[in-house]
């Protein structure tokens, strides 16, 4: 399995982003071929290798080779479609370009018909890095948190501390970090293109390192500043995973059963990964209960406020720790009682675990007349009898 680490540290725009990608091993002239083949979007595409912050990057400059004019979204995508570009790569591009642009018009209230995919480099920039991802043929991609620079970004009649609006949108569930850099290290193209990449962020993934590519930018075509860093790397098809998660606790002798359930209640529904009470003996002797909350880092400010608000606590404590998960699906199986949704997770040594939902087999149970054991016992042999494992 091919996977690749993005090194948002400076942040991500589309030109480092292209720029570490080919620096990685993406074909140049692959990529030259695609964006010369968009029409009135067609760009020429030349790189260099510069220093920024002592690393020797890639450093891209895309020039229109019509005279620049407003493209819309549907005309973007009309000329994807007549290019000649790879049908998997014109898929990724259209998915970042149409996610650009539902943000902008969210942000502004405007439809989306009427809002442009932004200037038609940015735009070439997209659709250059779909295709070198396309390229390098990867299966999974992770990232750290993002850094969106810091202070404000002036506009004609006010100014936004960063992330600017539309970035924000996009930059939506994901985790931010601010940086030193004055400016805008991550733009709307950068951000849409890491929201329909990346599938988890948090520490390295295990894998054994093939390539390595930089990619820099500068602040309006100066010297560049800022520079994104790729991991490209193999690793074994069912390997379990790693991400960062943040677990908070804290410890109540003061509150009722019923408040620490409905307590539990909202926190899971508020989107914690788990939650659970433990009884403790706390000072003087009382007895006690820990609540512990499993969270991702995006969701924890969130889930602290729940419980101060439905809880007697008056402090909280908070820890950032890495955990292991294993690959998973979800499919349905069509029992001859009724559907039955089963998890299925794969293991290191290349088999399967499955466990049925425990709702469905409840429910068929109680209507049938037969016992849980043997709904549950049913639903694992007919799973492992399919020869993909699924439903």
């Amino acid at each position: 399995m091919r996977i690749a680490y993005l090194d948002c540290s400076f942040g991500i725009r589309g030109d480092m982003l292209l720029g570490a990608l080919i620096d990685a091993g993406a074909e140049l002239d692959s990529i030259r071929r695609a964006l010369t083949s968009l029409g009135p979007l067609s760009c020429s595409i030349e790189t260099q290798q510069v220093q920024c912050r002592g690393i020797s990057t890639c450093q891209v400059t895309l020039k229109n080779l019509t005279e620049p004019t407003n493209i819309s979204l549907s005309d973007a995508l009309r000329l994807l479609q007549n290019s000649a570009i790879p049908l998997a790569a014109q898929t990724l591009a259209t998915r970042v370009l149409q996610t650009r642009v539902e943000a902008e018009s969210r942000v502004h209230g405007l439809s989306v018909q009427s809002t442009t995919p932004g200037t038609p480099v940015a735009m070439a920039e997209a659709i250059g890095c779909a295709v070198a991802f396309t390229l390098l043929q990867l299966d999974d991609v992770y990232s750290t948190p993002v850094s969106v620079g810091s202070g404000k970004l002036r506009f004609p009649n006010d100014s936004f501390h960063l992330p600017t609006p539309i970035t924000g949108e996009l930059l939506r569930g994901m985790p931010i970090v601010p940086s030193g850099s004055e400016f805008e290290s991550t733009d709307p193209m950068g951000a849409s293109l890491l929201r329909n990449l990346a599938q988890k962020f948090g520490s390295l993934p295990a894998m054994t390192i093939t390539s390595i590519g930089y990619g820099a930018s500068g602040n309006n075509g100066s010297q560049p500043v800022i520079l994104l860093r790729l991991l490209l790397g193999e690793r074994e098809a069912n390997p379990t995973t790693g991400d960062t998660v943040i677990v908070l606790e804290t410890n109540i002798d003061d509150s009722s059963g019923e408040t620490i359930a409905y307590a539990l209640e909202r926190l899971l529904a508020a989107g914690a990964l788990d939650c659970f009470a433990t009884p403790v003996q706390m000072k003087k002797g009382r007895p006690g209960t820990q609540i512990t909350v499993i969270s991702p880092p995006a969701l924890k400010a969130r889930l602290e406020n729940i419980l101060f608000t439905e809880t007697s606590t008056l402090g909280v404590r908070v820890q950032s720790i890495e955990r292991v998960t294993l690959p998973r699906a979800e499919s349905t199986w069509e029992s001859p009682w009724g559907p039955i949704r089963v998890k299925i997770a794969q293991l290191p040594n290349g088999l399967s675990r499955i466990s049925p939902e425990f709702e469905d087999c409840r429910k068929i149970a109680c209507r049938t007349g037969h016992s849980l054991d043997e709904i549950y016992f049913a639903a694992r042999q007919a799973i492992a009898k399919k020869p993909d494992g699924n439903a």
